[in-house]
């Protein structure tokens, strides 16, 4: 298969500036808001969906969010008849949506529609830029930080949105602000090293409480925080957490834990513990716990046997989970949630389970658009991006035939372009709002976009006195849809009709056909996602069970569209995983589909059949014929949670989309940001236990075959010594590797198709070679389109991170020191401007490592490798260029001479043989997501490698195939003098039944920093340790599993 892998196109994250968990009276719902104005809105069901993305503007940023979830009445008692309509009334407050507000540094408080995405209020901050913003607890009053000193209070009950009054002007900005439990008290940090403590009735300053100095310069409190248990902590540019009495103002403890600004505090429900972090990028939590009260002379001791206790705040756990400044915290404790999330300048927030930290494994949430803003034109090889302010097409690159089949080549080959891929067209618009939507039809000539207040159709045609230059006409007959923006846009295959999908949750249906008449008629609108009743809204019975989902009242944001390749039925979903199909025929609804027990993620027709294709945020999808109006025979019998394989479910990350090959209509690619999953309709699920990973699949089948044709050679070269004509082998039986232990007959791999029984218990194959997958699509047989957004390109566009210099007695900084194990007095030191230094030599590069077998040393500078002998000092090998970034470590293999192994900043290490490099390396390997800082073999077993990385990753590899492992046959040594050779290989393989195999063994992520060295015992050889750069030291072992295939084997 053919692969485009499209690492062009321009998309950049925007940084995260607020988080914030909406009360625990209504659903668990989480707002983030980010440096371009968007405000996500998260649900932490289902392992964390996007919901829906609010659209930002121009010179607009999000500083704060608050949400607003009023539970309590405000009209006075005698204003309820009754008792009973009083509850009545309470009951209908709690059942009402929350509320979410944001501010910024335009001096605009805005309350936002959350169906519409639209604002529903907004109001002028009267004090310039807003700083911070919070409701007090019983989701009245929203108070307001501002630039010019002054807290403000607004009024927000009962779906209210107006000024109440100011409290009195300080002399400097208002950078955070909280409010007591019982909403009487509220404290302010200010940019002058003071926090106030405030009477809200009054608005006047009750006391000050003042931070530490520096050189007479203010401290900036950035973050406050009001404790349940009467506690106030504050964190600010020092990098000190400090803890003050809520009564009296007085200091309990501090705590000077981080290394620069403290930007953001999260604190639990009971006011036991409080997380801190800012710029050093570390999470800190405190505990508030018992301890042994100190004695007089200093120690902790008894009296009269009883050990006297006293509370105090303790530093309980530290992690690091970012590479740059941590801007926002959020956190909610509640058992349903129970997560800590955090973000900042790297764009992705990162959620760990709150109960166990610091014990616990954090995930990273994608920073890739959760809802796609790539469209293509399969037969004019276009791609199209959307932007903040514009979209960008390019015209897709040919590669040249392969001369190998494709069968043959290993994933991920490259293949020579005869023409690479250009960018045609780029489109800026000057709209006040950021894009919502955007598509492309399939005949290339039209482009049409949309925010939440307008949609723009463009006509794109060739020049006809200028080849090769392009024609853009804005449409400006096109009538939009009323004055109304879209938050989905796609076209029919024919291009003939643009389908709309509304701000207010319409479906439109615009005839486009006539545009050189400049007449664009609206065929139809329909109004089911609104709630609207038609007559024919329940004309579909699915199990002979009729849900009516289009009741009256309920509107909801519709989320994704799909249209068939014949035009006939479109499809559309909202957030109430409601769907609707539709006649585009005769222009008439024509079914409505079950809910499904998950959220559904997108839409996608079959292009052979009248199939939908349902995938849902469970990672299981469901396919339903349009025609019979019934979920398929497949999906009847294996589209459950209970059916499809266990670790396909398992898979964090959801299912973004479905492709389909034209080469092989009966199968499906399902896609997410890390994977690609292969699935063949016409073959049952098989084992749920059973699942097959396609490139370590590919790598076991050349092993074996290679193995297979050395016996096979070596048997023949035995039996022409002898006079023998051997009988040929027979080709049955070969194309399986079946492996028989106690727990039965398991496939290992495939060297040619599967019998049916056999490939059924691996339906679901799955490829991870993808980084970060936007968009996934075939423009013809074979030929699949993948857009990656590679986190490495994120990282090169964002800010330098804090980091705090080492000094030592040497002049430069020392990157590694080694010594040759031949000769115990040749050593050398290689420092960071670039010198290797041995005694008597001096060479003028990065990083070196000694040769083990020979007088030779290796070392990397820039992009390339150089070999040298030490004894006559003249160059042994040169690669240049051997990656294109920066090389940033090196090792050589102690087991088997000419290889060596580099690692750099592209996130690959790769094993060369320095016999022949002209072909490049001999294996590359690309499992971490951020710069190798080490790589180290196994001394005892080089089959074994570790390499760590940036992305606080340990990484143990199997290059098994590669190594002084491959010289053996499952356990035994490969001799063609062996009379054994000619064993059954079948018998041979039932003898052994795990076999060590290439891949990633285990990534360990016990680290909270960059890991900048590996390195294995020398004495016992399971044994490793890894340092990071927070001096964390952890040991770890090969696993168990591993260890028995190597000692077996």
């Amino acid at each position: 298969m053919e692969v485009h892998r499209c690492r062009f196109v321009d998309y950049t994250p925007s940084a995260i500036n607020a988080l914030a968990f909406a009360p625990n009276t209504t659903k668990p719902v989480m707002a983030c808001g980010r440096a371009n104005g968007d405000i996500e809105v998260w649900n932490p069901k289902n392992e964390w969906t996007l919901e829906k993305t609010i659209p930002g503007g121009k010179n607009t940023s999000v500083e704060a969010l608050a949400w607003a979830h009023q539970t309590v009445l405000t009209e006075d008692e005698d204003f309820w008849d009754s008792e009973r309509e009083k509850q009545q009334a309470i009951k209908k407050l709690i059942k009402t949506p929350p509320r979410l507000f944001s501010a910024g540094l335009n001096a605009v408080v805005t309350e936002w529609d959350l169906t519409t995405l639209k604002p529903k209020r907004s109001v002028d901050s009267h004090g310039g830029a807003v700083w911070c913003m919070a409701t007090n607890h019983a989701n009245t009053v929203l108070a307001v930080g501002c630039e010019d000193g002054c807290v403000r209070l607004f009024d927000i009950a009962d779906g209210e949105l107006t000024f109440i009054r100011s409290f009195d002007k300080q002399k400097t900005r208002i950078l955070s602000l909280a409010w007591s439990q019982d909403d009487t008290i509220m404290i302010t940090g200010s940019a002058n090293s003071s926090i106030y403590k405030w009477n809200v009735e009054l608005g006047r300053v009750q006391s000050r409480m003042t931070v530490d100095r520096v050189s007479g310069e203010d401290t900036l409190v950035w973050a406050v925080k009001f404790l349940s248990n009467g506690n106030i902590v504050s964190g600010d540019s020092l990098g000190h957490v400090k803890f003050w009495d809520g009564e009296t103002t007085t200091m309990i403890q501090s705590f000077n834990s981080h290394g620069a600004d403290v930007l953001c505090l999260a604190a639990a429900r009971d006011g036991n513990t409080v997380f801190s972090s800012g710029v050093d990028r570390k999470c800190n939590q405190y505990k508030f716990v018992d301890q042994p009260a100190p004695r007089k002379n200093g120690k902790n001791g008894s009296i009269n046997g009883k050990t006297e206790m006293v509370t105090k705040w303790v530093l309980a756990g530290s992690r690091r989970f970012h590479s740059h400044d941590v801007r926002a915290m959020a956190l909610d404790d509640t058992r349903n949630v129970n997560a800590l999330v955090s973000g900042g300048v790297d764009v992705s927030m990162v959620v760990c389970p709150a109960a166990d930290f610091p014990d616990t494994n954090q995930r990273r949430l994608p920073h890739v658009p959760q809802r796609p803003i790539v469209s293509i034109s399969k037969s004019k090889r276009l791609l199209l991006c959307r932007q903040e302010h514009g979209v960008k097409v390019w015209r897709l690159g040919k590669s040249a035939a392969p001369v190998q089949p494709y069968s043959e080549l290993d994933i991920g080959a490259h293949m020579d372009l005869i023409e690479p891929q250009q960018a045609i067209l780029e489109m800026n618009f000057k709209d006040d709002y950021n894009l919502t939507a955007s598509a492309l039809s399939e005949d290339g000539h039209w482009i049409a976009v949309a925010d939440i207040e307008e949609v723009k159709l463009f006509r794109i045609d060739e020049n006809p006195t200028q080849p090769g230059q392009l024609m853009v006409k804005k449409q400006k007959s096109f009538p939009g849809v009323r004055g109304t923006g879209a938050h989905y846009l796609t076209f029919t295959p024919d291009s003939a009709r643009l389908i709309v999908a509304s701000t207010d949750s319409q479906v439109v249906v615009m005839d486009i056909s006539q545009w050189e008449a400049g007449q664009f008629d609206v065929l139809r609108r329909f109004g089911q996602h609104r709630g609207t009743s038609t007559k024919d809204t329940d004309s579909m019975d699915v199990d002979g069970e009729q849900d009516n989902v289009g009741s009256a009242g309920q509107v909801e944001t519709i989320v994704s569209m799909a249209v068939s390749a014949d035009g006939l039925w479109l499809a559309t979903g909202d957030l109430l995983n409601r769907i609707f199909i539709f006649n585009l025929d005769t222009l008439q609804h024509h079914a409505t589909l079950p809910k499904f027990d998950a959220p559904l993620t997108a839409l996608h027709f079959h292009p052979y059949s009248p199939t939908l294709v349902i995938p849902t945020a469970s990672n299981v999808f469901y396919l339903f014929n349009v025609e019979t109006r019934r979920l398929t025979d497949w999906s009847r019998e294996y589209s459950s949670d209970k059916t499809f394989p266990t670790k396909f479910l398992g898979l964090k990350d959801k299912i973004l989309g479905i492709a389909f090959n034209p080469a092989r209509k009966n199968t499906v690619l399902v896609w997410g940001v890390s994977y690609i999953c292969h699935v063949d309709l016409e073959l049952g699920v098989g084992d749920r236990n059973a699942i097959l990973n396609v490139g370590k699949r590919k790598r076991v089948d050349r092993a074996v075959e290679e193995k297979r044709k050395q016996q096979r050679e070596r048997r023949m070269k035995k039996y022409a010594d002898l006079g023998i004509l051997p009988m040929p082998e027979l080709e049955s039986g070969k194309a399986v590797v079946v492996l028989e232990g106690k727990k039965g007959r398991k496939v290992l791999a495939a060297a040619r198709p599967l019998e049916e029984e056999q490939a059924e218990e691996v339906n679901f194959q799955l490829l991870h070679k993808f980084q970060n997958l936007m968009y996934v699509d075939f423009v013809g047989d074979n030929s699949m389109v993948a857009v990656e957004l590679p986190f490495i390109k994120v990282l090169s566009s964002l800010p330098p991170s804090y980091y705090r210099a080492s000094y030592g007695t040497h002049p430069h900084e020392i990157w590694d020191i080694s010594a040759s194990k031949d000769d115990p007095d040749l050593f050398f030191t290689c420092y960071k401007q670039g010198s290797i230094e041995i005694p008597d030599r001096n060479f003028k590069f990065t990083s070196a490592v000694l040769n083990p077998h020979a007088q030779e040393v290796v070392a990397i500078y820039g992009r390339s490798i150089q070999g040298w002998n030490l004894s006559s000092l003249k160059p042994t090998f040169a690669i240049s260029d051997a990656q294109p970034s920066l090389l940033l470590c090196i090792d050589y293999n102690p087991n088997r001479p000419f290889q060596i192994a580099t690692g750099g900043d592209d996130c690959k290490v790769r094993i060369w043989d320095v016999r022949d490099t002209s072909k490049g390396p001999i294996m590359s390997i690309q499992d971490h997501t951020h710069w190798v800082w080490s790589v180290a073999y196994n001394k005892f077993h080089d089959q074994l490698v570790l390499t760590s990385s940036s992305d606080c990753q340990v990484n143990l590899q199997s290059i098994v195939s590669i190594s002084t492992g491959a010289d053996y046959k499952y356990g035994e040594i490969s001799d063609p003098e062996d009379e054994d050779t000619d064993k059954d290989d079948d018998a041979q393989e039932q003898a052994h039944p795990d076999l060590p195999t290439d891949g990633l063994i285990q990534a360990f992520d016990q680290h909270e920093d960059s890991v900048y060295q590996v390195a294995w015992s020398s004495v016992d050889p399971w044994l490793f340790l890894s340092l990071s750069y927070d001096g964390r030291a952890v040991m770890n072992q090969v696993p168990s599993e591993e260890k028995f295939k190597i000692i077996m084997n």
